[in-house]
């Protein structure tokens, strides 16, 4: 469940909640995999493999989501079109604020 909250809220979160969630999802998973070899359960292996599985993936959308992010960021910091576009735009509003 929490591999498929994760894989939800990667892209909304800017792939924060996705790799935190992934990452208690993968663990549990192995958890509950370990638990059916041991014998402590003889049911639900598939459902710690779906679980280990949709962490994996989510944990690997939250961090392409983040990277992402961090990449776009770092291009419009660097890009100096962009910064000038936004300080006119600034300029403007402070002027239309203006009696």
């Amino acid at each position: 469940m929490l591999g498929i909250i994760g894989l939800l809220a990667a892209v909304p979160t800017v792939g924060v909640l996705g790799v935190l969630l992934g990452i208690v999802a993968i663990v549990l998973g192995i958890k509950g995999r370990r638990d059916v070899d041991r014998g402590q359960t003889r049911q639900h292996r598939g459902l710690a493999t779906g679980g280990l599985v949709t962490g994996i993936i989510s944990t690997v959308l939250g961090v392409l989501v983040l990277a992402a992010v961090i990449a776009g960021i770092s291009f419009l910091a660097s890009n100096t079109d962009v910064q000038r576009e936004i300080e006119r735009e600034i300029d403007r509003q402070e002027q239309q604020q203006q009696p």
